[in-house]
C-alpha cells in the first residue's frame, strides 16, 4: 500500500500536530490495525520521527 501524505500541518514551538483523511484507506482495508508512521528527511536521509497504532473494531 501506498503511504498517505498529508497537507495540512500545525506547528507551535516544539510541538505539532497533523491532519490526514483515512477515509479511504478504512473503506478499502476495513477493519484492523493501522500503524502511522511520520516520517522526516534530514541531511537528505529519511527518517521516522514517530509511529502511533490504530486499532478499528
Amino acid at each position: 500500500m501506498r503511504g498517505q501524505v498529508t497537507k495540512r500541518w500545525f506547528i507551535s514551538g516544539n510541538s505539532f500536530s497533523i491532519d490526514a483523511d483515512l477515509t479511504s484507506v478504512l473503506a478499502s482495508f476495513g477493519k484492523g490495525v493501522y500503524t502511522v508512521v511520520i516520517w522526516a528527511e534530514t541531511n537528505g536521509e529519511s527518517v521516522s520521527l514517530t509511529n502511533y497504532s490504530i486499532f478499528v473494531e
